[in-house]
């Protein structure tokens, strides 16, 4: 490291002060350009010689204490500070001491405050923002210096103080920024060891529900950056750590407290370091059941948040965790689904453009083996699908799903369990039946609404589900189920009285015919029950995790099937003797005259048998 260089950065560090001086701000702003490129290099020499390093630490502590610098300088200069400090212990105390020269007034020179130019919100008021400059600045290098830190010892004194005497303090501060640096600095901290994630974890919810939008959204992606580096059962709640439990709360208290009243109370300090000698509870929850029942159904609540930005953190949070196999869940895959189909999500193109990679890659990567199969994932599409096309076929006429078109949807589910595309995408996929697992479940569940289709005389529904029976691909050795579909198919013909939906169910059975190497040997009932049930446990579920139970309540479903009748449908009449039937058919058609013609726009592809699943492929 050249002294020259070193020198080079003091003339335009006193070059900016005049020009700042003189008003010049447009040239002040280009010398900034320099000096920030300059500290950048200086971040990148050798810092053998020791009179060099010195002499650049030095300089950068100095800069970063002085008020006259700007925030634009901040990580190039704390670049500069992990540079000449390898060791974190010496960059701790190096930080330590600049952020306790922050905090003396004497060291403090004031040139005209922070500057605020890449920080402030037009819609907020700034009139005392830099009242508390000072702590903003402490908060942003201590920040700055977490993102240099792998491992964090969490024994170590210095670190500790500041995490009291520092972060603590800006959370409970009325300014929007410092509390957004603060949060910012307590999740690096969480982050880099997950005794800190233990400790605050609680907090991190508590401000997560509380604060403001932007807050929120800082301490929500603290929250899944916590949950994707160490996974909810290490920062879940165990017995090693019901002693920090009531500190935990009594910290959570003070900050909503303190966000509530917005001002800072003598004894909050106090509060927050303050520790219960009484006796511990004797019995606590399971770590992963802690995590599941109370972190997780918070954030799933975010999916459903008026703020756009807040669900799209929410959505990849979640899209994250279900691609690294920490979290397995098939309520959470079909909100997301549902997400990324309503249309008030269509102008937001960071979220459909997450969801849109998220889908195929979750369904044909390899899955985790889960009792000797590698289609974990594909079995939570499954369990999935009829949550989700009840989702939509139940929504209300106000809701903005009532227009989404379910057959898509219904077709694009069944495109990412498809055999031939998991066997395209992943070739490392086992052959054979495995591959028709999810398809095989799908054609059970698909044919038993159609069967309540037909009993409940809903031609809507008779349609929906008749067409997505074609797209299913079942495996042709597999006879037995053949045969099975093969029954169904026929009863349903015999029941249907709608003829789109009598088309696609000849094709069905068509297709099924072809497959059926002994078409004269039919099967019995007996044994079609059997068979559905047996297919049903051959998709091992076993490793969702129990979050489905919890967010049942969350989601207001339970999983079960709901029947209710679109109030789009045309409710059948029930069949009697043939006159009668003529005569209610007619009172029907007149009666549903307008609800018929309100439905045609959304039942025209329902309506064309011809049409086929490769426009949604």
């Amino acid at each position: 490291m050249s002294t020259e260089l070193t020198e080079a950065i003091l003339k335009y560090v006193a070059l900016e002060k005049e020009l700042l001086a003189d008003g010049s701000d447009e040239n002040a702003s280009t010398v900034v350009f320099v000096t920030n490129k300059l500290l950048t290099i200086a971040a990148l020499c050798d810092v053998g010689d020791e009179v060099g390093r010195r002499l650049l630490s030095q300089l950068a502590s100095d800069m970063l204490v002085s008020a006259a610098t700007s925030d634009v300088l901040l990580p190039a200069l704390v670049d500069c500070i992990a540079h000449t400090h390898k060791k974190t212990n010496d960059r701790i105390d190096v930080v330590t001491g600049i952020i306790r020269e922050l905090a003396d007034d004497n060291n403090y020179r004031n040139t005209g405050g922070l500057d605020t130019s890449l920080v402030v919100d037009t819609e907020t008021d700034i009139a005392d923002f830099t009242a508390d400059d000072r702590q903003f600045r402490s908060l942003a290098i201590c920040s700055l210096f977490l993102e240099k830190t792998r491992r964090l010892n969490i024994n170590h004194g210095e670190m500790s103080a500041l995490i009291d005497n520092l972060i603590l303090p800006g959370i409970q501060n009325h300014n929007t920024f410092i509390r957004e640096q603060a949060i910012r600095s307590l999740g690096l901290c969480c982050v880099i060891n997950p005794e800190f994630g233990r400790d605050y974890l609680l907090l991190l919810l508590q401000v997560a529900e509380n604060d403001g939008p932007r807050i929120q959204l800082t301490a929500v992606k603290t929250l899944f950056d916590l949950l994707l580096v160490y996974g909810p059962l290490t920062l879940g709640v165990s017995s090693a750590h019901v002693e920090s439990d009531r500190k935990r709360e009594q910290q959570a208290d003070v900050i909503r407290e303190s966000m509530n009243n917005m001002s800072l109370m003598e004894n909050d300090l106090e509060a927050l370091g303050d520790k219960d000698t009484g006796e511990n509870e004797s019995d606590t929850e399971a770590t992963v059941d802690t995590t599941i029942k109370t972190y997780i159904p918070i954030l799933f609540n975010l999916l459903q948040s008026d703020t756009a930005e807040m669900r799209t953190v929410a959505a990849e949070g979640f899209a994250k965790l279900l691609h690294t196999n920490h979290l397995a869940s098939h309520t959470v895959f079909a909100a997301l689904m549902v997400l990324y189909f309503n249309p008030m999500s269509s102008d937001d193109q960071r979220l459909r453009q997450c969801l849109g990679v998220f889908f195929p890659e979750f369904a044909f990567a390899t899955a985790r083996p889960v009792a000797d199969k590698s289609l974990a994932h594909q079995a939570i599409i499954e369990r999935s699908f009829l949550q989700i096309m009840n989702t939509l076929l139940d929504a209300p006429r106000r809701s903005p799903l009532y227009e989404v078109n379910e057959y898509q949807v219904g077709a694009y589910l069944l495109y990412l369990t498809s055999p031939e595309q998991l066997n395209q995408n992943n070739p490392n996929y086992s052959s054979g039946a495995s591959l028709f697992e999810a398809h095989h479940a799908l054609a059970i569940t698909i044919a038993n609404e159609c069967l309540h289709a037909a009993k409940d005389g809903d031609n809507y529904y008779m349609k929906l589900w008749s067409k997505l029976l074609n797209v299913i691909e079942i495996e042709h050795e597999n006879q037995q189920l053949v045969k099975a579909m093969r029954v169904i198919i026929a009863d349903l013909r015999k029941e249907c009285n709608d003829s789109v939906a009598q088309k696609q169910l000849q094709r069905s059975a068509h297709q099924l015919a072809d497959y059926d190497q002994t078409p004269d040997d039919w099967i019995s009932r007996s044994d079609i029950e059997g068979l559905f049930d047996n297919l049903l446990k051959g998709l091992d579920r076993a490793f969702l995790d129990g979050v489905d139970e919890v967010l049942a309540t969350t989601a207001n479903t339970d999983g079960s099937v709901k029947r209710t009748l679109r109030a789009r449908s045309v409710k059948a009449p029930t069949k009697t003797d043939n006159s009668d039937s003529e005569v209610a058919s007619d009172g029907a058609d007149e009666s549903d005259e307008e609800s018929e013609s309100e439905a045609d726009i959304q039942e025209a592809d329902l309506d064309d048998p011809e049409s086929t699943d490769e426009e949604m492929a």
